[in-house]
């Protein structure tokens, strides 16, 4: 990968339009194209849970634990911008690793 490739396989994780743009254009490079999968799968992971997290808060916020889950979602949010400059900065360094879950997928999907 050279240096535009590398920033944009860091951009992916924080940004999850630039992965998914990356996973539909990039054809030859396997190091980008997995990036850019498993970035696009962990933006999708974090919203499926942010969406759960809303309507579990939803359901539960006549019992008043509904208040505190909501109270949480700036968390959620740190946690998952956290976790993606990590990385991102992993994913920039050239460092292999997979996410848990995701990262085989993803590079299942990469090959191809």
């Amino acid at each position: 990968m050279d240096d535009t490739q590398r920033i944009l396989a860091a951009l992916g994780y924080p940004i999850g339009i630039i992965a998914l743009i990356m996973a539909i254009i990039t054809r030859k490079d396997k190091d980008l194209k997995f990036h850019a999968f498993q970035a696009l799968f962990l933006n999708i992971a974090f919203i499926v849970i942010f969406i759960v997290w809303q309507i579990i808060a939803g359901a539960t916020l006549f019992l008043g634990v509904g208040i505190i889950l909501l109270a949480l979602i700036p968390l959620l949010w740190l946690a998952f911008l956290i976790i993606a400059i990590v990385y991102a900065v992993k994913a920039y360094k050239k460092q292999k690793f997979l996410i848990p879950v995701i990262g085989n997928w993803a590079k299942s999907v990469a090959k191809k």
